[in-house]
């Protein structure tokens, strides 16, 4: 017989390193992903938003009632709200006056 047309049959050895080195690949490959760095949300609470918008809880309580208000999130019976969030809600809310519009408006037209 011809010792190449031999087949080579794995080993038990073998078959036990293939799955230990796709075990290791899996375990690594989920480390990557856990390992990303995310940044942590600042969470902050009623009162601290409260100040920062200078409006009372029970106005941050009856604006989540509502579905007004910035985000928040809900864990268990606290409330907290994002820092990033409530950047967002402050800049949708900002407004030009109306003499300041007025005035753009005019320069632009001409």
């Amino acid at each position: 017989m011809n010792s190449a047309a031999v087949k080579q049959f794995p080993q038990p050895g073998d078959l036990q390193d293939g799955r230990l080195n796709s075990t290791i690949a899996r375990l690594r490959a989920r480390e990557r992903v856990l390992n990303t760095h995310q940044p942590t949300r600042q969470l902050l609470d009623e009162h601290g938003v409260s100040r920062r918008l200078s409006v009372s809880v029970n106005t941050l309580r009856y604006w989540r009632a509502c579905g007004d208000g910035p985000d928040y999130i809900k864990l268990g019976r606290l409330v907290r709200y994002d820092a990033v969030a409530l950047e967002k809600f402050i800049l949708r809310n900002l407004r030009v006056s109306k003499a300041r519009a007025t005035m753009e408006e005019k320069r632009v037209a001409l």
